[in-house]
């Protein structure tokens, strides 16, 4: 219990600096929250309850475009949870974990509507975008998150997990680029794999107007796209945009493959090739990108240290989780933050954080649809 008070109190306690900063972020609002009638707060608690209390309804109807390799089977785990936790209805494909690779979704492909909904909540499996697709099955008010990755480190790691076999020799990713039309042609790979999978056709592809138009619309249609290499700043500005709280984004890595070589080691040569045949995907990747940078700048100091607070806190979670420190200390427990009031985590909580992307898949199907579920989707087994 003594490492695990240690733990806790580390993740409080956020530096001399810090807490200087978040001292003065908490008088500053003291002194501007507006003296109106038994409104006005008496203390630095009262404060903390204000901010830690959300002032609006959680947005509980959202399509998720999972792109492959993009870290998207970490956040569907977050959506899987969040969407569990509050009995919300999931469009489910009928057959394996993916709606579809290759087309926007059809009523063949997915489960049907359970007894007595006539919408799906929540979208978070494999298929290609398409909005007009997504409006037969979804809520009008449903938002819509997309999840991006740098082309290339997204082409590496999609060579070295399904590609692997197919691509000779020790540095795949050099070898892919110095033939791409031969192995994306054994395969049917498109070389724009991001705008791909968000509905951009190869012909476009071509046109860098058709280009920037597209990447327009999607930017329109979107609520937020959630970038990989600014993972906790995306995750946490969705969070504050759909009215969640801190624990329903918490989260373990998945599907994580520690091995891949990087592509630091590729040559200017193949980085310039790529550029050039994946042309569309950086202009997408460039756009959102830099959208993210700007939003969380516009956010403020609050945002870096509910940040900080939140890579904290999940940094405890997965060493507890991992460790399975829960059968020792018990729940870890925190206590209220001006961003989170408190919370605790459990095994329970951690059984489901980490838990492999098909059983849980298969766990959301059989409280859905009941025997129905075993009976049409072949469920496989789990141990």
């Amino acid at each position: 219990m003594a490492s695990g008070a240690r733990t806790l109190r580390s993740i409080v306690l956020l530096g001399a600096l810090d807490l200087l900063v978040v001292s003065a972020w908490l008088f500053f609002r003291i002194a501007t929250v507006p003296k109106k009638a038994g409104s006005q707060p008496s203390s630095i608690l009262q404060v903390l309850h204000l901010q830690a209390t959300p002032q609006c309804n959680p947005q509980e109807h959202v399509v998720f475009v999972k792109v492959q390799k993009a870290g998207s089977s970490t956040v569907q785990n977050i959506f899987y949870r969040f969407g569990t936790n509050r009995n919300l209805t999931f469009m489910l494909p009928k057959y394996g974990n993916y709606i579809s690779y290759s087309t926007c979704v059809k009523d063949r492909e997915v489960m049907s509507l359970p007894v007595f909904k006539d919408r799906y909540d929540i979208s978070c499996n494999h298929v290609k975008y398409n909005r007009t697709a997504f409006e037969k099955y979804m809520h009008p008010d449903t938002s819509y998150v997309g999840i991006i990755r740098h082309p290339l480190t997204l082409l590496n790691s999609y060579i070295y997990y399904f590609l692997e076999h197919v691509v000779p020799g020790k540095d795949k990713l050099e070898e892919f680029l110095r033939d791409p039309d031969h192995y994306a042609g054994q395969r049917n790979v498109s070389f724009n794999l991001l705008t791909n999978y968000f509905g951009l056709s190869s012909k476009r592809a071509r046109n860098s107007t058709e280009v920037k138009m597209f990447t327009n619309q999607i930017d329109k249609e979107f609520h937020i796209m959630l970038v990989l290499e600014l993972i906790d700043e995306s995750l946490l500005l969705m969070k504050r945009q759909f009215c969640w709280n801190l624990t329903d984004i918490l989260y373990i890595r998945k599907n994580a493959r520690d091995g891949t070589p990087s592509v630091k080691n590729a040559t200017m040569i193949s980085k310039d090739k790529h550029r050039t045949i994946a042309d569309a995907d950086y202009t997408f990747y460039r756009h959102f990108h830099k959208k993210m940078q700007d939003k969380v700048f516009q956010e403020g100091l609050d945002f870096q240290k509910e940040l900080l607070y939140f890579r904290q806190v999940r940094e405890a979670v997965r060493k507890y989780c991992t460790r399975q420190l829960w059968r020792v200390d018990g729940p870890l427990r925190f206590p209220s933050s001006p961003w989170q009031t408190a919370f605790m985590v459990t095994s329970e909580t951690c059984q489901l954080m980490d838990m492999p992307e098909l059983k849980f898949q298969d766990i959301v199907g059989s409280r859905q649809y009941g025997p129905v579920w075993k009976a049409v989707h072949r469920s496989q087994l789990y141990h």
